[in-house]
């Protein structure tokens, strides 16, 4: 993301904010955006309510989530919420170590002179190819272009609908 370097150093913005901003982005796997989660909720609970000291103490909902996390990653089970704890977190920081390294990468891929002439060039074809297309319609006409449905109407005039494609 453009300058998120001024974001991740900004006060304001949480951790929940930067996890969720990883799910929005989804390029890091779930796995590691879960333990993120988990490590966040948990310290949530220690640091919110000090009467809470051990892994016992904490809510079901949280005791339950990092089980999960733990099977669903490790793909065994393992009643020590401290040791299944423990293993998410390496599992995220090492994650979040390696997905940096390839996502600097990327950055640098992006960002070169080269593969943005490359995009730049084929948006154009492509909107060049559109318009072309659009310009033939007669009123009354539709055309399908990417998850657009366009209508023709009259004197040059264009409704444009996005096609809903959720799941």
């Amino acid at each position: 993301m453009p300058k998120y370097d001024k974001y991740l150093l900004n006060k304001d913005v949480n951790f929940s904010t930067k996890i969720n901003m990883l799910k929005a982005f989804a390029i890091i796997p779930v796995n590691i955006i879960n333990c993120a989660d988990c490590v966040r909720q948990v310290r949530n609970q220690f640091a919110h309510n000090l009467e809470k000291t051990k892994f016992e103490d904490l809510e079901d909902k949280i005791k339950n989530q990092i089980s999960g996390i733990y099977g669903n990653i490790f793909q065994k089970k393992n009643e020590n919420l401290f040791t299944c704890f423990r293993d998410i977190i390496f599992y995220y920081s090492h994650g979040i170590d390696l997905y940096m390294t390839n996502l600097s990468v990327l950055n640098s891929i992006i960002r070169s002179k080269d593969f943005i002439e490359k995009i730049s060039n084929e948006f154009q074809e492509k909107n060049y190819e559109a318009l072309k297309q659009m310009s033939d319609l007669k009123p009354g006409a539709i055309l399908l272009v990417d998850e657009n449905v366009i209508l023709a109407k009259d004197n040059g005039v264009f409704e444009i609908y996005k096609l809903n494609t959720a799941k």
